[in-house]
């Protein structure tokens, strides 16, 4: 089952990963389901790592957070990983399958959140100001058997660079849009079959949406979607519809049975994340696609009808 909470208050990001760590551990609804997150190492306002026990109690999904502030240059955001696995003792950047780390902008005075979370993944909103920051952190949906992809991991934050701040227009984006950034950084990796992180590169510091060329990236937040995105309005009966977030492979020509090619193989979806045509809408307003109520929000600072995106709450 998903738990979430919608438009709370935290007083700080050190304040936020408080209370992340408490709602993934402690949310009466995930822990009567089975779902709740166990808490692996926590330092109050310093860093967390958790593992997620799945839909079913059985899987093994490891995430850190760590409290990244530069306070001479106005900064105070947070550092996002995925692990493979954990060892007690060991660094927080130096856990078994660490993944390169996204950040989460964020900032040191009172911010509004949303928080959607079960046992495979949560994804974290905020709103500094008048713009919005997001994570996606855990399993996405693969489009293979969990034999033949046991650990779909995805790790999406707002930006490749730690001392970026909320309020920069040229660093920043939501995390189902990964940044790339010229030294190689990137704010958004998917774990493969075989257990290699790759970069996402949607969007670069140079270009709103950059130019995929050989990498990877999660479509529809591409250039080659960009008409699409900006043409979409709502439907006849006035309801949005949400498309899915495919993250899709261009490095590998290798992939299990089954595989469909969209510019690449396409390696699965992201799990209550999707595009939202920002069509009459404004940011934080509730979308229902016919099912399922979601939360439309637009990409940080962007907020033409093609730079929405929407979380479930389910």
């Amino acid at each position: 089952m998903t738990a979430f909470a919608v438009n709370q208050t935290a007083n700080s990001n050190a304040d936020l990963l408080d209370k992340v760590h408490t709602f993934l551990t402690s949310n009466a609804d995930l822990v009567a389901a089975g779902e709740h997150w166990e808490s692996l190492e926590y330092t109050a306002g310093d860093y967390f790592i958790v593992r997620g026990k799945g839909l079913g109690g059985t899987d093994n999904i490891y995430i850190g957070w760590k409290v990244v502030n530069d306070a001479g240059a106005d900064v105070y955001n947070i550092e996002v990983r995925g692990f493979a696995g954990y060892s007690p003792g060991l660094p927080f950047n130096s856990q078994p399958g660490v993944c390169p780390p996204a950040y989460l902008c964020s900032y040191d005075q009172p911010l509004t959140y949303w928080i959607v979370a079960n046992g495979r993944r949560f994804i974290v909103v905020e709103k500094v100001s008048t713009v919005y920051l997001s994570a996606y952190c855990g399993l996405f949906y693969p489009y293979a058997s969990p034999t033949e992809y046991p650990y779909p991991m995805y790790i999406g934050a707002t930006t490749a660079i730690s001392n970026v701040r909320w309020s920069s227009q040229v660093d920043t984006t939501h995390c189902a849009c990964p940044m790339y950034e010229n030294d190689g950084t990137g704010s958004g990796y998917y774990r493969d079959i075989g257990g290699t992180w790759h970069q996402l590169n949607n969007k670069s510091s140079s270009t709103s949406y950059g130019t995929i060329g050989a990498y990877s990236y999660v479509y529809p937040f591409v250039n080659s979607a960009t008409r699409l995105r900006t043409s979409l309005r709502d439907d006849y009966d006035g309801n949005h519809t949400i498309q899915e977030a495919v993250i899709v492979n261009k490095e590998s020509e290798s992939a299990p049975s089954g595989y469909v090619r969209l510019g690449g193989f396409m390696e699965g979806e992201l799990d209550g994340i999707g595009h939202v045509s920002g069509f009459g809408l404004t940011a934080e307003s509730t979308v229902n696609d016919g099912t399922d109520d979601w939360v439309a929000f637009h990409d940080v600072f962007q907020n033409a009808i093609g730079d929405y995106y929407a979380v479930r709450l389910k």
